[in-house]
């Protein structure tokens, strides 16, 4: 018995090379852009129901970090504190009611870092900033995790 041997033919590369380059070009057409630009990013994170000694630790000009794993830091620029506010079910009224929760603030801290930017994301070093994402705040003599309410690039892109 022969055996027979399998040909690879001059057809079958080419076909080979047809798909490996539209397989390129769909990747190269599609994809996000990655490149990113150096810029300064501005993001306001809100800690709340912080109490007075918290708040009279941290000031402006203070670096902080703002990553559990990485040494990612910041700068603060803006510090604003209201009293903290609570929803509470009042079960006589049947509603609900904000109501001041005594001797507590919300504090929304705007940090400002050097930072990279693309069409789809800020980071900071390593760290994401995109409005709604957990951060820690840490200085000397605070720490805290509250959430990203305002992100913008120095272009002005909110993200």
């Amino acid at each position: 018995m022969a055996q027979k041997r399998a040909r690879f033919t001059f057809i079958d590369l080419l076909i080979i090379l047809v798909i490996i380059a539209a397989a390129a070009f769909a990747v190269w057409r599609f994809a996000p852009d990655r490149s990113a630009s150096g810029t300064k990013a501005s993001f306001t994170v809100m800690l709340t129901a912080k109490d007075d000694a918290f708040l009279s630790a941290m000031h402006i000009g203070d670096k902080v970090s703002i990553s559990n794993k990485e040494k990612d830091t910041g700068v603060i620029a803006k510090i604003e504190a209201k009293p903290a506010e609570s929803l509470q079910f009042d079960s006589m009224d049947g509603k609900y009611v904000l109501s001041e929760i005594k001797n507590k603030n919300d504090i929304l801290v705007t940090i400002e870092a050097d930072a990279s930017e693309t069409d789809t994301m800020i980071t900071v070093g390593s760290t994401p900033v995109k409005v709604g994402l957990e951060m820690p705040v840490r200085g000397k003599g605070y720490a805290s995790m509250g959430y990203i309410v305002t992100a913008v690039a120095e272009g002005g892109k909110q993200k």
